[in-house]
């Protein structure tokens, strides 16, 4: 689990697994998204990876994104 998979929002793969402080989060360089901050690189990658429906990656930004694409959070049509 050396790279985040493609962002959930955008589908973007513009997505890198950054250090921010003491913690780690992946984040959408496309639509803003970005995951919860996690002790590790590891864990971080694997949150994101998490459905939207609890916990997940998610910001507003991502969600005004899907709603201009007209998509929800797993690329289907609203």
């Amino acid at each position: 689990m050396s790279k985040p998979k493609p962002c959930p929002f955008c589908g973007s793969r513009k997505v890198t697994c950054e250090k921010s402080g003491h913690d780690w989060t992946v984040m959408c360089h496309d639509c803003f998204a970005d995951g919860p901050l996690t002790p590790s690189r590891v864990d971080a990658i694997r949150m994101w990876e998490i459905p939207t429906r609890g916990g997940g990656a998610s910001t507003d930004a991502a969600k005004t994104a899907q709603a201009a694409k007209g998509t929800d959070a797993h690329g289907k049509p609203t």
